[in-house]
């Protein structure tokens, strides 16, 4: 089996600073390659100090989304600080802690003396999703009658359908 570039031997890693950059494609990350556009570069420090390894980096990458608004498809370039931990797994705590520290939060298990940066690295890029993808932030959407993106035409549907309940009502509004 041919070892992954995102797995690493602890005893490969010299004590000090371990600079790497990585040129991944979307399926080293388990991504699929329709979201991720190109490749994802990765500048990496990784720190040993022991068995523990710090790791500071940017992440860069190109993601192919659909606006919320008026659907059309578009590509949304990201760059993310990466930050983490990895420390041995039989170092962790078994009881329940009140409350985490901000380095629990991104701190790694290792197991077998193997640092795997495939799950963090597929992270930074899921949780770099919008929710509610935008082509652009003034996006017009959708007209809801007949359909036509906004951003490209105007349609000359009206809008402004009253509740047949309310029509009696706007005999006040006429008043001058």
């Amino acid at each position: 089996m041919k070892p992954s570039p995102l797995e690493w031997s602890l005893h490969s890693l010299k004590e000090g600073e371990n600079r790497l950059h990585l040129s991944l494609k979307p399926e080293d990350l388990g991504i699929n390659s329709n979201t991720v556009k190109k490749t994802i570069e990765c500048d990496i420090v990784l720190k040993r100090n022991g068995s523990k390894v710090s790791l500071l980096g940017v992440i860069s990458f190109s993601l192919v989304l659909e606006c919320a608004r008026c659907f059309e498809r578009f590509t949304l370039d990201k760059s993310k600080n990466l930050s983490s931990y990895f420390i041995a797994s039989e170092t962790s705590l078994m009881g329940e802690k009140e409350s985490l520290s901000p380095t629990d939060v991104i701190t790694e298990y290792y197991e077998n003396d193997i640092i795997n940066l495939a799950p963090m690295l597929c992270d930074s890029v899921n949780l770099a999703i919008p929710i509610k993808p935008l082509c652009r932030d003034n996006c017009k959407g959708l007209c809801p009658i007949c359909g036509t993106n906004l951003n490209r035409n105007q349609c000359s549907c009206e809008r402004e359908k009253i509740d047949p309940r309310w029509e009696p009502l706007k005999k006040f509004l006429k008043k001058k």
